[in-house]
């Protein structure tokens, strides 16, 4: 009996190795904010995602969703995803859109082309608060398999402040030695 048990734990971990072999084959997304500036009311970025190292199988949908956060952790607010996938994971997206977006337009739907560099640039717009100049700039990303089965997810800190560290002035004392004439 407890040959049995051990037997059917072993298997069932083994059952598992290869979505955890999944999440860890290749490399993850790096992110780049380009620039970052208020225009109004209103807070915009540029942000560029590698996607250089990033492997796909071809039922596989990487889904990115980058998000301002305060400080604290409050307040954030989220933007629309970004879809990225080999070509029959796209053609099931665009099958299942409407469940998927639930009516949001996304920022982007990348066809991946496993091997070869690829970058993408999404522009991030939200409207501006003031919690926001010292917000930090945060990627989700989740994974999903053929049959829409959670793969993994991760998260990434982009940057610690969406328009970079405030200014702090580096002071410096500097002596001048008057000689007597």
């Amino acid at each position: 009996m407890m040959k049995n048990i051990i037997k059917n734990c072993l298997l069932a971990s083994l059952a598992l190795c290869p979505v955890f072999a999944f999440a860890a084959e290749g490399g993850g997304p790096r992110f780049k904010i380009q620039k970052a500036y208020r225009d109004g009311d209103s807070v915009r970025a540029k942000m560029t995602v590698v996607l250089d190292d990033v492997k796909l199988k071809g039922q596989t949908l990487l889904t990115l969703t980058p998000s301002l956060t305060a400080d604290d952790g409050a307040k954030a607010y989220t933007f629309p995803p970004i879809y990225i996938g080999r070509h029959n994971a796209l053609v099931q997206y665009r099958r299942q859109a409407k469940k998927l977006d639930r009516g949001v337009e996304p920022l982007a739907v990348v066809h991946r082309r496993n091997g070869k560099p690829q970058e993408v640039e999404v522009l991030l717009s939200a409207p501006y608060s003031s919690w926001m100049s010292q917000a930090a700039v945060k990627v989700d990303e989740h994974t999903r398999g053929c049959a829409g089965c959670d793969l993994g997810e991760d998260n990434y800190d982009v940057a610690q402040h969406l328009f970079g560290d405030p200014y702090a002035p580096h002071y410096q004392l500097a002596y001048i030695e008057l000689r007597p004439k």
